[in-house]
């Protein structure tokens, strides 16, 4: 068995009318190798998270977590690869925020499928809670299917289709609410050589929202070139 040690910590500024937030998280993990490639996975979690310098008409979200989660790690079959863990975790606050879910089952999944060998297939789905700077607790949860294909030798084309679902507790002048994305995205890179490449890519997010301040739909492109000498 092996515990390593993970610390993480957050920290996000506030500006006019939001609070800064804080969070801070260990991580403690065991491994059993069921196989030279695939490992048994499993461990649980504490941390806190709070927010300073809230307006009045707020609730403050400061709260402590404690989760845990199972799963396996590795390479899963021949042609398949990743990682699958779920779990649940518990969210105690320090004063009561009226709406907020307290306690949920968590995820984090990354599997990568090699059906041939030009084409990979990636199945990623995560649960886990948050903080905003606006004061509220926050479940977010998302799943996506990506593919990619290396069309020659020197070029790949991929996609990914994801959807996401947001859970909002209220917040004093907030209201809880939930909010739903779906993002878009395609890339093409090219590798000239060893030392030269370059990447294009769209993205495309549409969200729903019940805040008309959280309801938009965007359009982004990107365009990377690498040299390395």
């Amino acid at each position: 068995l092996h515990y390593p040690l993970r610390r993480q910590r957050q920290m996000c500024i506030r500006d006019r009318g939001y609070s800064d937030t804080e969070s801070y998280s260990a991580k403690f993990d065991g491994l059993y190798e069921y196989s030279p490639k695939l490992f048994a996975v499993g461990g649980f979690t504490v941390g806190t998270s709070g927010t300073n310098n809230t307006p009045t008409s707020r609730v403050a979200p400061d709260s402590t977590d404690f989760g845990t989660d199972f799963g396996i790690e590795g390479e899963i079959s021949p042609k398949m690869s990743g990682q699958i863990r779920a779990g649940y975790n518990w969210r105690s606050f320090d004063v009561a925020n009226a709406g907020a879910k307290d306690a949920t089952w968590t995820m984090d999944t990354n599997v990568r499928w090699s059906p041939m060998g030009d084409l990979d297939i990636s199945l990623l789905a995560s649960r886990k809670f948050g903080i905003t700077s606006a004061d509220q607790s926050i479940v977010s949860q998302s799943i996506g299917l990506s593919l990619e294909n290396r069309i020659t030798e020197q070029g790949t084309i991929s996609g990914t289709v994801s959807k996401e679902k947001s859970e909002y507790s209220s917040s004093g002048t907030l209201a809880g609410r939930n909010d739903d994305a779906y993002n878009y995205t395609g890339r093409f890179s090219w590798e000239f050589n060893d030392a030269a490449s370059m990447e294009a890519g769209v993205n495309y997010r549409d969200t729903d929202s019940a805040l008309a301040v959280a309801q938009y739909s965007r359009l982004s492109w990107s365009l990377a070139a690498r040299f390395t000498y």
